[in-house]
């Protein structure tokens, strides 16, 4: 270890002084020693040199123990700063597994919940494992297909709301065509008014998450936070299932009727896990 390296290092270089200083202390004594005590020049002069020398070398060889101690402690709390680094990080990742589970499990208990709820009907938990929604395709691929009873026009839900329906499928797979990809429509109702409206999917509603609501009769009462529902119309999707709310309205095209953008309180950017309605059975 470095510290070990450079504690060989700093003893050799203390031993390398001691012999110097002893080699000039003792032919100091043998060469300037005389009975009169008188100090020579020359020995003065050394004496200047070693003096300093010898001053910090008992210095050093008095508080060694200390040096050392001190870069040992600091090269201990290093260790242990890294241990300490390495605990926490192991509790983050923990923590983080932690979270993962409990949002996985609170979504298998939204599902769960929501099968209950359609018990009226047939269905089958599947999980999201492909999308184009980011495409502006609005296309959703799930893991369950023909072999666990999954045939098209089979309505997809999740715990807030409507999702789409099936459009293609296969053995082990199934496309879903979200309610905000370009060209589907659902035939909704207003359950304030009873009034019942369209709603569609393009381009621009795809890459905003909404739908739009077009052709709403001048004389509508419809308002902002409006809710709106399937109608049961139309042959796919049942009646009352929640679609979203009226985020904004504005004048229509032909400047005569109203149209609304409709948020679903589907979040199809983050959605994981639906539950299919076996519209067949």
């Amino acid at each position: 270890m470095l510290f070990d390296f450079l504690k060989k290092k700093f003893l050799a270089f203390i031993i390398m002084i001691t012999l110097i200083v002893g080699v000039i202390s003792a032919v100091n004594n043998i060469w300037f020693n005389d009975k009169t005590e008188k100090v020579n020049m020359i020995s003065d002069a050394t004496g200047i040199v070693i003096s300093p020398v010898q001053g910090a070398f008992t210095w050093v060889l008095g508080n060694i123990g200390d040096i050392f101690n001190y870069f040992g402690t600091n090269q201990k709390s290093n260790e242990e700063n890294a241990v300490l680094k390495k605990h926490v990080v192991e509790l983050e990742r923990q923590l983080l597994e932690m979270g993962t589970y409990k949002d996985e499990n609170n979504r298998l208990r939204e599902l769960l919940d929501l099968k209950l709820r359609n018990n009226n009907y047939e269905t089958v938990g599947a999980e999201i494992i492909s999308r184009d929604i980011n495409n502006w395709s609005g296309i959703l691929k799930i893991d369950k297909g023909t072999i666990n009873g999954i045939s098209k026009n089979d309505v997809v839900i999740e715990n807030t709301g409507l999702v789409g329906y099936v459009t293609d499928v296969g053995t082990t797979w199934a496309n879903i065509t979200t309610i905000v990809a370009p060209g589907s429509n659902v035939s909704c109702i207003l359950p304030r008014t009873g009034e019942i409206v369209m709603i569609e999917g393009s381009v621009s509603d795809n890459r905003n998450g909404t739908c739009t609501m077009s052709y709403i009769p001048s004389e509508s009462t419809i308002a902002v936070g409006e809710a709106v529902e399937t109608s049961g119309e139309g042959g796919i999707f049942p009646k009352g299932i929640f679609i979203g709310r009226v985020e904004k309205l504005s004048t229509g095209k032909n400047g005569i009727s109203k149209e609304a953008v409709i948020r679903p309180t589907v979040n199809f950017k983050i959605l994981r896990e639906v539950l299919v309605i076996k519209m067949s059975e």
